[in-house]
């Protein structure tokens, strides 16, 4: 990974803790969101932290896709999009699940 991004990633710590905060959340390994397994139970929270990611800091698509190994900056953009169309369609579900996350990471 280019310097830049992973010195980004190292003075604006939110990003991996919104990956952490997401995986205790939905109990599953911050490894496992940021490694290739694509059932639900891993692509959902994924999408949620590139989502949060855009949403609470200003990381960009290209950093975001770094931290989440390696991805590309369009396969970020499509995941924050999911979540966005997701909310937009009224999913109360993942409003619920996103709501409590930002409080946990609010109350730090």
């Amino acid at each position: 990974a280019p310097k830049q991004f992973i010195q980004y990633l190292e003075e604006d710590n939110r990003p991996q803790v919104i990956l952490d905060v997401v995986a205790e959340h939905y109990g599953v390994s911050s490894n496992d969101i940021i490694g290739g397994k694509r059932n639900s139970e891993i692509v959902v929270p994924r999408q949620i932290v590139m989502y949060l990611c855009r949403e609470i800091t200003d990381t960009s698509y290209k950093a975001i896709g770094i931290l989440l190994g390696n991805r590309d900056h369009s396969t970020i953009i499509s995941g924050d999009n999911k979540v966005r169309d997701k909310l937009a369609a009224g999913d109360t579900s993942l409003k619920s699940n996103i709501d409590t996350i930002r409080k946990k990471l609010s109350s730090g």
